[in-house]
């Protein structure tokens, strides 16, 4: 293992809003990162790792169908792609514990091993239902991923009180119009090199790839054509995560035929202790557990192992566009990217039709002269900033961008 005593890392080499901010109040000015060798603010690798060790051991606990530490390290730091960090401090943490793995506790640091979210301090059956998830999860990524009952049933038994949650008028699954204020989403697509073709056909290059075109992704698998938006022009340009220098365009599409949705955001603005329907443990347990399938669904994966995590998520879209009931024609997530400030939607399949001829079969349209031009400043990253607002800037003016 290599010795990393007096290593330093930057605020800029961490994506996580939370742990920038405790960089720049603990840090030292002017250190040279040892990841991107630059001169910034940053801490010393220790002090991040007591801070990140203070996280993990409340939240995490083995599990057969977790993730390893460096995994799990590296999606609560929001790192792209910089594996060298996230495998520096498991060596560093896994060191200092093992006195105490000697002594016959249990390793929470070993990437031998696998992590999940420790659920037993929440409410009811919490636990039993992240207990099935983590069984389908696992079942589903290595064992039977076709024509299984047993899977569809275990499905069953986790989302069949779905519909029934609601509080002020807000229901995780419910139904969208053409005519309301969310019908309307935007979609992007990286464009350096590409700026004539999409000026010159947006709804066929924006709209939702041919099936021959389509490649593995959160929600579906490859071949199996869906279309990934948000409601939020900016969010949809945060989620392509396109470089400093680089351009994107986007579009805006709106709905011809209503959709219900399964929409995941509104979980946490469901109140629990002022509403009399979770006197019920159980049905306040189930909550819980969503919440945390909600955040479990939308969160960041390395790009090595995408093909295998993305797995249960496309499993899942399946389900409900094909087993549930209610249909569920689209799911709204929170935008990572974002920080939760932005929310994604992917149509589904069998509704991601998108309108070129009027034809009444089609679910959405693209909405003509709402071409926008983004490139992306060279800035480093405000810590006072939201990390939202100021992060492109933009050109618009229908195709003339």
């Amino acid at each position: 293992m290599k010795d990393n005593s007096h290593q330093y890392v930057c605020l800029n080499c961490i994506g996580n809003k939370d742990y920038k901010t405790f960089i720049k109040e603990e840090g030292l000015k002017r250190k040279k990162c040892a990841y991107c060798k630059k001169q910034r603010t940053c801490v010393d690798l220790d002090l991040l790792a007591d801070k990140i060790d203070e996280e993990y051991r409340d939240s995490y606990t083995p599990s057969a169908s977790g993730e390893p530490p460096s995994d799990i390290i590296s999606q609560m730091l929001e790192l792209d792609n910089l594996e060298e960090l996230a495998n520096d401090l498991v060596d560093l943490l896994s060191e200092r514990e093992s006195r105490n793995v000697h002594q016959g506790a249990d390793p929470l640091y070993d990437d031998n091993y696998l992590y999940g979210a420790n659920m037993e301090n929440d409410y009811g059956n919490a636990l039993e239902h992240k207990e099935r998830w983590d069984y389908f999860c696992g079942d589903i990524k290595y064992k039977t991923r076709f024509f299984n009952d047993e899977l569809i049933q275990s499905l069953n038994s986790l989302f069949s009180e779905l519909d029934k949650f609601e509080y002020v008028n807000k229901k995780p699954i419910r139904i969208i119009e053409p005519n309301n204020e969310e019908a309307v989403f935007y979609r992007a697509r990286y464009a350096t090199d590409c700026h004539e073709k999409i000026y010159l056909n947006p709804s066929v290059e924006l709209g939702p790839p041919p099936p021959f075109a389509v490649s593995s992704g959160r929600m579906n698998p490859v071949g199996v054509s869906v279309f990934y938006g948000a409601f939020e022009r900016k969010t949809c340009i945060a989620e392509i995560r396109i470089p400093v220098g680089e351009t994107a365009i986007s579009g805006r599409f709106k709905l011809e035929k209503k959709i219900t949705v399964l929409d995941l955001t509104v979980l946490d603005e469901i109140e629990e202790l002022q509403n009399p329907q979770f006197a019920d443990d159980n049905q306040l347990g189930l909550l819980y557990f969503l919440r945390y399938f909600s955040s479990e669904i939308s969160k960041p994966v390395q790009s090595h192992n995408a093909n295998l995590e993305y797995l249960p998520t496309q499993a899942l879209s399946e389900y409900f566009a094909y087993h549930y009931r209610p249909k569920i024609d689209a799911i709204i997530y929170p935008s990572t990217q974002t920080n939760g400030k932005g929310k994604n939607i992917v149509i589904l399949n069998h509704s991601a039709n998108l309108n070129y001829e009027n034809n009444e079969d089609n679910y959405f349209s693209y909405v003509p002269d709402s071409l926008t031009k983004h490139t992306i400043k060279a800035i480093d990253y405000d810590i006072e900033d939201d990390g939202f607002d100021d992060i492109f800037q933009v050109y618009s003016g229908g195709h003339k961008c």
